[in-house]
């Protein structure tokens, strides 16, 4: 069963993402403001921009970026993955395709996903340009939370 309270962690960006690049896991690369509930459970990794799932069973992942991008149109591919960290193994567990422009900046993307996961799993949201650059804005943000 689920504990009582649901572990969480809620992120937000305190800075716009300061180098514009082609992909990224979100929450890398800025300031991050973390709220978590409990000391056990979820463990977000800011170096990395991942969330590490202590213990096995059913969550939920919800994320909202808002991004700039270099080159119109650009399709920004937001995915929930598992991951082994940058440049690993990733495993896609949900994907949506947002097509942004450059003359209507920022753009909100959305990313969702809800499912079983291992104990020990690595979990990013991760963003990918189909050209040219992007950059996520201040006050974007994700959570995961256990939901039994």
């Amino acid at each position: 069963g689920c504990p009582f309270p649901s572990p969480f962690s809620y992120i937000a960006a305190g800075a716009d993402l300061a180098v514009a690049v082609s992909d990224f896991y979100f929450g890398s690369g800025v300031t991050i403001q973390e709220t978590t509930m409990g000391t056990d459970g979820i463990a977000f990794d800011s170096t990395n921009g991942y969330w590490e799932v202590e213990d096995a069973g059913w969550y939920e992942v919800l994320g909202f970026i808002s991004q700039n991008v270099s080159t119109s149109p650009t399709t920004v591919t937001t995915t929930i993955i598992t991951t082994t960290g940058w440049g690993g193994t990733e495993s896609i567990k949900s994907a949506a395709y947002t097509v942004l422009r450059t003359n209507i900046d920022p753009h909100d993307t959305v990313a969702q996903w809800m499912g079983y996961l291992t104990a020990g799993v690595k979990v990013a949201i991760k963003c990918s340009a189909s050209a040219g650059t992007m950059t996520s804005e201040r006050g974007s943000s994700a959570s995961i939370k256990r939901i039994g």
